[in-house]
Formats: C-alpha cells, sequence, structure tokens
C-alpha cells in the first residue's frame, strides 16, 4: 500500500517537477459566474429538446382527436337526433345534453352496487344499516335531481346536479366496496 513516506516512481516524480503554476490567458470568472448564478425570478430555462418534444406530441395529440372527432361525428346529434347547436336570433343554444353521463353513471353505479351486494353480508348489522341510510338518502336526492331534470330539460344546473349527485353515489358504493374488500 502507498504512503507518504514511500518513494515515488521516478518517472512520476519528473513529471511532478516539470510543472508550472501560470495564469489563465484570460478572467474565468464572468464565464462560472453566468453559468453557476440563479435564474432571474420570473425567467424559464428552456431546453430546445424538451419543448421540441412537447411541440411534437401536442401536434401529433390534436391530430388524433381532431381525427376522431371528424369521424365520429356529433355525439349529441348520434344520439339524440337533435342538432348540436341551434340559432336562436344571435344567440347560440346548446342543449343539456347530459342524457350520455346519466346513462354512463347509471351502469357503473349497478356495477358497483353489485359488488357492494357480495360484500355487503360481511359486515355486521349496523354497519349494513348505516350504508343502507345513507345509499336511501342518495337514491331519495337522485330522484329529485332526475324529477328537477326532466322538468326542465334544458337547465344545464339541474342536468349538472343530477350527474353529480349520481356521482356521490358512486364514491360512496366505491369507497364501501373498497374498504370492505380490504378488511
Amino acid at each position: 500500500m502507498a504512503t507518504d513516506h514511500d518513494e515515488l516512481d521516478p518517472r512520476l516524480r519528473e513529471a511532478i517537477s516539470g510543472l508550472r503554476d501560470r495564469e489563465p490567458d484570460s478572467d474565468l470568472w464572468p464565464g462560472i459566474s453566468r453559468r453557476i448564478a440563479p435564474p432571474r425570478p420570473g425567467t424559464i430555462q428552456l431546453r430546445w429538446p424538451i419543448a421540441a418534444a412537447a411541440a411534437v406530441a401536442l401536434v401529433a395529440g390534436s391530430a388524433v382527436v381532431t381525427r376522431q372527432l371528424v369521424q365520429s361525428g356529433p355525439v349529441a346529434a348520434r344520439e339524440t337526433g337533435t342538432p348540436i347547436a341551434s340559432h336562436a336570433g344571435s344567440v347560440t343554444v346548446l342543449p343539456a345534453g347530459f342524457d350520455l353521463a346519466t346513462a354512463s353513471l347509471s351502469d357503473a353505479i349497478a356495477q358497483v352496487e353489485d359488488a357492494f351486494a357480495e360484500v355487503a353480508p360481511s359486515l355486521d348489522s349496523a354497519t349494513r344499516a348505516s350504508i343502507a341510510g345513507a345509499i336511501r338518502t342518495l337514491d331519495a336526492a337522485i330522484a329529485d335531481a332526475s324529477a328537477r331534470a326532466g322538468a326542465a330539460p334544458d337547465d344545464i344546473d339541474a342536468a349538472r346536479y343530477l350527474t353529480r349527485t349520481m356521482q356521490r353515489k358512486l364514491r360512496v358504493l366505491q369507497s364501501v366496496t373498497t374498504l370492505t374488500r380490504a378488511t
């Protein structure tokens, strides 16, 4: 093992003795300080390869979405037979087309209710009763929201209220089913 007291190889000693300190040709500090200085507040450092990749991804994604929209046509016109927009004077009127969302949520709720029915027997009776009460409350809210949306089919707020209420029921059922399966 080499230590400070060992003899150096003669070639290495000769190379070391030939080294001399010298000043650099120019002041190096300005270049160093630019490279190590933190960016000024409010500036964004842009890396060109990353920016180019993001631009390509954005263009490709836009092209795919546009092609899908062009090929599939307007959803509301296809499903309900009504136009996407109709002109009433100078104001564009859009129908509150939440029918597809409501149907999808109804299907999802039915599936999660079936999954909950499988795990419900493993719960104690007080817990089952509490969950059943919460579901009855949500069902009543959904019925109320459905009646409100049915009475005013062009009311976007009523349609949103119905979908939000159905989403709440879906989240409650998913949470209960997940937690029951985990135990």
